[in-house]
């Protein structure tokens, strides 16, 4: 494997790492993240508990897809990726560039209507990294594969 796709691998392997991080504080937590509570401007104990249930419900969707996600990535990784697939060369980034950017666009809008800290800048540094190992891979061609068929199939 060229240099180049070593290095893609890499990063994709970093920003799945990333995912599986985000689902599991995000499916583990047990109330909101500080950053809500300052969207919101109370403590989660303040809030009714029908808004602690949605709020745990949404949290709980998110991890959920960030994890959804993480495994999707290590599949096509290791498999048609690997074999340097057209389709998943193409498919690895936009499935990343679509979860970074409309999860950091709403984090970033968060910020601007509260000035509450969101996260939004790791969804740059992960759309980032799902850019530059697009560029790095982008010239990935099919493992080349012998015909059982012998000469001439």
């Amino acid at each position: 494997m060229p240099w180049k796709h070593r290095a893609a691998l890499a990063l994709y392997g970093l920003v799945t790492l990333c995912l599986l991080g985000f689902a599991l504080v995000y499916l583990g937590r047990s109330e909101f993240m500080p950053y809500h509570a300052a969207a919101v401007g109370m403590g989660w104990e303040a809030l009714p508990q029908r808004i602690q249930w949605l709020i745990r419900a949404l949290m709980t969707s998110l991890g959920s897809a960030w994890l959804a996600l993480a495994i999707t990535m290590g599949v096509l990784l290791a498999g048609p990726w690997r074999e340097g697939k057209r389709w998943a060369v193409h498919l690895i980034p936009v499935l990343l560039l679509l979860a970074f950017g409309l999860s950091g666009y709403a984090a970033w809008n968060l910020e601007m209507l509260t000035g509450a800290r969101t996260p939004w800048r790791w969804n740059a540094w992960g759309a980032g990294l799902a850019l530059l190992a697009w560029v790095l891979s982008a010239s990935r061609s099919p493992v080349p594969t012998r015909s059982l068929g012998g000469a001439g199939s």
